[in-house]
């Protein structure tokens, strides 16, 4: 299979990231299109944009990196991660993804969302019992490709579905009525620094009580903003929609106020980790479109 290597370099360049950060997600990008990861399963989308109404007032967006066709829809979803240490390695990592809430969300839409890919088209997976595959690729030196537990590959069944589905109905109706009452929604407290030990990054503000005085609808730097959101149509506009996604659910379970603050946020967080992804993610998308190009030119002369 031959990859056109060009395209993937203007898919970096096109990011817009930093030259460093340029610099250290393609390495990784490098070693994952070495590693030929999914290469051999057939693929169905690249980099999708859903969308999943769980009512007339709550949706759930985000963009799922790759559904592949493995007797039935598999969704696919890559992340970079710190090289291993005597406290963190290949099972905590996969363990804490298992456990996480991202991953049931994007095994609900796949039940019942609908995914818009990038440059159009429109796909309803509707699979019954949701397989979501994880990877992820260690900033070390070389870099190490994790896959966890069973290829990496986590079922969520009816009841697991269920639950997410409530957990999220339970969250919008709480922003839904923090509109309503008084700024800020929450106050500094520990939650102010991650696991990581960095300090979120309105601290400064929060600590002396500075805070803007509106709410916003969805952070403009998530990729599903331009992905997802615009598929959403005019209920955008309405003052009692909640607009939810994987990561704007963890933000506002961490902290309302830094939610609240995240959708009224032209640039949102920005770090040289969260760069890099987006380098690794620019790459390896563009590298699973010419994967899938050279799929279907196959069928067509076998045909």
């Amino acid at each position: 299979m031959v990859i056109n290597t060009e395209r993937i370099t203007q898919a970096i360049l096109d990011t817009n990231c930093s030259p460093l950060a340029m610099e250290e997600g393609s390495v990784l990008a490098d070693h994952w299109i070495s590693s030929e990861i999914c290469s051999d399963k057939k693929i169905v989308a690249v980099e999708c944009g859903f969308v999943l109404k769980l009512d007339e007032l709550t949706y759930v967006i985000g963009v799922q990196d790759l559904l592949t066709d493995e007797e039935g829809i598999v969704g696919n979803e890559w992340k970079t991660c710190k090289e291993a240490t005597r406290y963190w390695n290949e099972s905590r990592w996969f363990s804490s993804i298992a456990s996480g809430s991202q991953v049931s969300i994007y095994g609900l839409a796949l039940s019942s969302g609908t995914y818009y890919e990038r440059g159009g088209g429109t796909f309803v997976p509707r699979v019954n019992i949701p397989r979501i595959r994880v990877r992820a690729i260690s900033k070390s030196t070389p870099p190490v490709i994790w896959k966890g537990d069973n290829d990496g590959i986590l079922t969520f069944c009816h009841a697991e579905l269920e639950r997410t589905r409530a957990a999220l109905l339970s969250k919008a109706a709480s922003i839904r009525a923090m509109r309503k009452g008084p700024i800020p929604w929450q106050l500094p407290g520990i939650w102010c620094v991650n696991q990581f030990k960095r300090e979120c990054e309105h601290y400064s503000e929060c600590s002396v009580g500075k805070a803007p005085l509106q709410y916003g609808v969805f952070a403009q730097n998530d990729p599903a903003f331009s992905l997802a959101l615009p598929h959403i149509g005019d209920a955008v506009h309405d003052p009692e929609v909640v607009i939810l996604g994987a990561s704007m659910y963890g933000t506002v379970s961490e902290c309302a106020e830094k939610y609240r603050r995240a959708t009224l946020s032209g640039d949102g967080e920005e770090s040289m980790a969260l760069s890099t992804g987006t380098v690794l993610h620019a790459a390896v998308s563009e590298y699973y479109r010419q994967v899938r190009e050279n799929q279907l030119t196959s069928s067509v002369i076998t045909k």
